[in-house]
């Protein structure tokens, strides 16, 4: 049996970040939210010896943060910092807002 699958998808997103630099400073938002997106596959299922299965199924999830996540680098440091080399007031870190995530199982099944 081939089958396709697809559906909504939620994660609970907690924001941080940690760093050893102890030179700069850093100005980090906290918080967490819920992200949406959606989730889709394709599998694999076969019927071996009346009663044994085995099978295959390929998912992938998208999620969507839409939340901004920015740090701010700034701090003390010398002229040729260079998180303060270009812009004096600091450098914005910011992370990607889409996570994809590919997963790949392997079935087994006995039917009883």
């Amino acid at each position: 049996m081939v089958y396709g699958t697809g559906g909504l998808a939620m994660a609970r997103a907690k924001h941080s970040f940690a760093t050893s630099n102890v030179v700069n400073t850093f100005d980090v938002p906290s918080g967490g939210q819920n992200i949406w997106g959606f989730q889709t596959g394709v599998g694999l299922e076969l019927r071996v010896g009346g009663r044994w299965s085995f099978g295959a199924e390929y998912l992938m999830t998208r999620l969507d943060d839409k939340d901004e996540f920015t740090v701010r680098v700034q701090g003390p440091a010398p002229a040729t910092n260079p998180f303060i080399l270009t812009n004096p007031s600091g450098t914005d870190l910011r992370r990607a807002d889409q996570f994809d995530l590919h997963a790949l199982r392997f079935l087994t099944g006995y039917r009883f």
